[in-house]
C-alpha cells in the first residue's frame, strides 16, 4: 500500500505543476473568481485516506467551491488548507511529508463545508469512511461564481490530470456528488461504474431522488 500511495502522491505533485492557464487556456481570466485570485491559481489536487489502495472507491466533486463574488475573505478552513497546498506545489524533497499533512488536516476541513451534508450520508450508504476512499474534483481549480467549467476545460483537466490518476488507481466505483460532476465524469470516462448523488442548492437538504439512490447503495452493499 505504501508504494502505491507514494506513487499517487508523486502523480499529484506532477499535477499541481499544471497551471490554471493549461486548463482554461487563454480564456482563463473569464473563469477566474472576482476575489481571492491568488487562491484561484492554487490547485486542490485531491485527498485520499490512509487505507486507500488500488481499486478503491473515488468520490468526485465538480470543482472547488469559493468562487462566489460574495466571497471576499477566505473561509476559516482556507487559512489552513491553501498555504499547505501552496507549500506542496513548491516542495521537492519533502513533498510526501507535506501531502501527508494535507491529508491529515483535510477530513476536518471537509466537515466544515456544505458538501459534507451530502458526503457523510453517501459514506454511510456505502458503509465506508474517509480513511478508505479518495476525493477529487473533475476540475481542480475554482471558477468564477462557482459555475460549471466549460467543456474545453473539462477535457483539458481529464487529459492532463484525471485520466492518469484513474489509470494508476483503477477504481471499481466512482461516486459523483452532484449532477454537474456526474455529467463531466461520465463524459470523459469509460468502463468504470459511476453513481451520481444529486445535490441541492447549498446542500440544505437531501432530495427524494438522492435518498432513493442512497437507499439503493445500501441495498447493493447488503447484497
Amino acid at each position: 500500500m505504501k508504494e502505491f500511495q507514494d506513487k499517487l502522491i508523486e502523480l499529484l505533485y506532477t499535477n499541481v505543476q499544471v497551471e490554471r492557464e493549461e486548463i482554461f487556456s487563454i480564456n482563463s481570466d473569464n473563469y477566474t473568481p472576482l476575489h481571492l485570485k491568488k487562491d484561484a491559481r492554487i490547485m486542490f489536487p485531491g485527498y485520499f485516506g490512509e487505507n486507500f489502495n488500488k481499486g478503491g472507491t473515488i468520490v468526485f466533486g465538480v470543482n472547488p467551491g469559493g468562487g462566489s463574488d460574495k466571497r471576499i475573505q477566505r473561509h476559516p478552513s482556507d487559512n489552513l488548507l491553501y498555504p499547505l497546498l501552496e507549500n506542496f506545489k513548491q516542495s521537492k524533497s519533502n513533498k510526501i511529508e507535506i501531502y501527508q499533512t494535507i491529508n491529515k488536516e483535510f477530513p476536518e476541513i471537509l466537515k466544515s463545508w456544505n458538501l459534507w451534508r451530502i458526503f457523510e450520508p453517501t459514506l454511510q450508504a456505502l458503509d465506508n469512511n474517509l480513511k478508505n476512499i479518495a476525493y477529487f474534483n473533475a476540475i481542480p481549480y475554482r471558477t468564477k461564481q462557482d459555475k460549471k467549467p466549460p467543456v474545453f476545460a473539462q477535457r483539458n483537466s481529464f487529459n492532463l490530470l484525471i485520466n492518469p490518476m484513474l489509470e494508476l488507481i483503477e477504481p471499481k466505483l466512482i461516486i459523483c456528488l452532484g449532477k454537474k460532476a456526474g455529467g463531466i465524469v461520465d463524459r470523459f470516462t469509460e468502463n468504470i461504474d459511476i453513481i451520481t448523488i444529486p445535490r441541492t442548492i447549498g446542500d440544505s437538504y437531501i432530495s427524494q431522488e438522492a435518498n432513493e439512490i442512497l437507499e439503493n447503495l445500501r441495498l447493493i452493499r447488503v447484497d
